[in-house]
């Protein structure tokens, strides 16, 4: 039996019905608002960590590896393993940035990361991790001896056998030659003493866009050898990433 409550309900239903196809028919149906699809790859590859001394360290967890300019930060940390991976890199061109406390940061050029079917992905590169030079330069002079260019100086602390300390040379034909400001690097091999001397070869210079008669200036940070150096593709510097800030004296001399 239908009640006068059913018959209600009925035609509400029938009027619902009615304006839904109206609706419909007049091609206004509703907008439907769909999320894009954001696809996703992995950023992954090997990196290698070394003491300020030049020495493999075989823990190797806890560095970041985080894309630049991400918010929220998208990042992935290593294990004691060698190698690293960042998970959900949105699909775009990125830069990332790998670090630690105590160590050189290193931030790799732009890559144009796309979803392939491959399920793991190696964009990356291996990273020459260092730890950051306590190493300070003092007291350097330069010795002209014919063709050869003789840098001596002190090393602070010492240098042993067991723990050899490491340095970059930077000359420049400005007078205010800097780790930023320079035409030329030359990274040495680690000095066993409190004293070092590099004999150069002025050939060396030559080829490297100096020529006789020029005034060079020379000035010395401590280094770790170890650590991978590179240019920033952004400031177009060179970067050293676990150079000692400090910086020694700044020297003069004429290149024969």
């Amino acid at each position: 039996m239908i009640t006068l409550y059913n018959k209600q309900l009925i035609l509400v239903f029938i009027l619902c019905s009615e304006i839904f196809f109206i609706g419909c028919s007049n091609g206004n149906e509703p907008d439907t608002i769909v999320a894009p699809k954001v696809n996703s790859t992995t950023y992954a590859g090997k990196l290698n960590a070394y003491d300020e001394f030049g020495k493999e360290i075989d823990d190797k967890s806890g560095f970041e590896i985080s894309i630049i300019n991400s918010n929220p930060v998208i990042k992935g940390i290593s294990t004691n393993e060698e190698y690293y991976q960042v998970n959900n890199v949105p699909e775009g061109r990125h830069r990332f940035q790998i670090s630690k406390a105590g160590f050189g940061s290193y931030k790799t050029i732009e890559y144009n990361m796309t979803n392939v079917s491959a399920p793991y992905l190696n964009y990356g590169t291996t990273f020459m991790l260092g730890q950051v030079s306590t190493s300070v330069i003092s007291n350097i002079e330069a010795n002209i001896e014919g063709e050869k260019i003789k840098i001596s100086g002190i090393t602070t602390p010492a240098g042993t056998s067991a723990q050899p300390r490491s340095r970059e040379l930077f000359f420049s034909k400005d007078p205010n030659v800097s780790l930023t400001n320079h035409q030329l690097a030359i990274g040495t091999l680690g000095t066993i003493t409190s004293s070092f001397n590099d004999n150069l070869n002025s050939s060396d210079l030559k080829s490297r866009g100096f020529s006789s008669g020029d005034k060079i200036y020379l000035v010395i940070h401590g280094n770790n050898v170890k650590a991978s150096s590179y240019i920033d593709p952004v400031t177009k510097v060179s970067v050293y990433p676990a150079l000692n800030n400090t910086s020694s004296n700044v020297i003069s001399f004429i290149l024969p």
